[in-house]
């Protein structure tokens, strides 16, 4: 996934990271992939819904929680966004 997410290709990217986490589904790293991807398709639920998956088993996941704040921040969510980038500095 990540080399068609370098070229743009997000539809193929998308497609990699799910093919891979059929093969360990609970992956938290390419679980976190597929949540970028899914943001610069402008995918933003779906971005927010596939990140959680990773806060909600490693809520101190540092790169879940950046990725997480940026979503959030998008989203207008400037109260909650602050939280979950302090989370992902402080580590």
């Amino acid at each position: 996934g990540d080399s068609y997410k370098r070229e743009k290709n997000y539809v193929d990217s998308i497609a990699n990271y799910t093919m891979a986490l059929k093969i360990k589904p609970a992956d938290p790293d390419t679980l976190v992939d597929l949540s970028t991807v899914y943001f610069k398709s402008s995918n933003n639920p779906e971005a927010i819904s596939t990140v959680k998956k990773v806060l909600e088993k490693e809520p101190d996941h540092p790169r879940a929680n950046y990725e997480y704040s940026k979503y959030l921040y998008k989203s207008g969510d400037r109260v909650n966004y602050k939280v979950y980038v302090e989370k992902a500095c402080s580590r």
